[in-house]
């Protein structure tokens, strides 16, 4: 698994949890699991533990709750980030600096709670309202529980990479 470079799932219906694996998929450099169903919270394992990853799509599934702090890590690498039509809330953890490099290539809408520090497109999210508080910045773990939760996807991911003879 640690060779594996890119995962292209999207438009296929797995359903379930994100997992905390992503220790184990640090090489990564791209993940799309646009519209395959996806439920639950963004794991802050992704944020710490993608650190060569430069496009994330998670667009288009049921994902709730706030989008890591540990997100902001990624700031070096992330060159796309599609979170669009999912429910997902709060402050979005990157900088202007990040934000405005991004410009069309950080996809926003349809999160009607999610909200930026600064207009970053026209029309992409709303303006946070309440200051940012640095001493606020929680790193939590996962369980291993929610593997079993997203079984589908990985268990078809863990299938192609033993064909593949990864």
């Amino acid at each position: 698994m640690q060779s594996l470079k890119e995962v292209h799932l999207s438009g296929n219906f797995l359903g379930g949890q994100i997992p905390e694996i992503w220790e184990k998929l640090g090489g990564i450099l791209g993940i799309g699991l646009s519209g395959v169903g996806l439920v639950g919270e963004i794991p802050s394992s992704m944020g710490m533990f993608l650190r060569n990853v430069s496009y994330l799509r998670l667009d288009n599934n049921r994902l709730e709750g706030i989008v890591p702090r540990e997100f902001g890590l990624l700031e070096s690498v992330l060159k796309e980030l599609n979170l669009e039509n999912n429910i997902l809330t709060g402050r979005l953890p990157f900088s202007a600096t990040f934000s405005a490099k991004m410009g069309r290539k950080l996809k926003l809408s349809g999160n009607n709670e999610l909200c930026v520090n600064e207009v970053i497109t026209k029309g992409s999210s709303k303006l946070c309202k309440k200051p940012v508080n640095p001493s606020a910045v929680l790193f939590s773990s996962g369980s291993s529980s929610t593997l079993s939760q997203f079984s589908s996807l990985f268990g078809f991911l863990f299938g192609v990479c033993f064909v593949l003879g990864f």
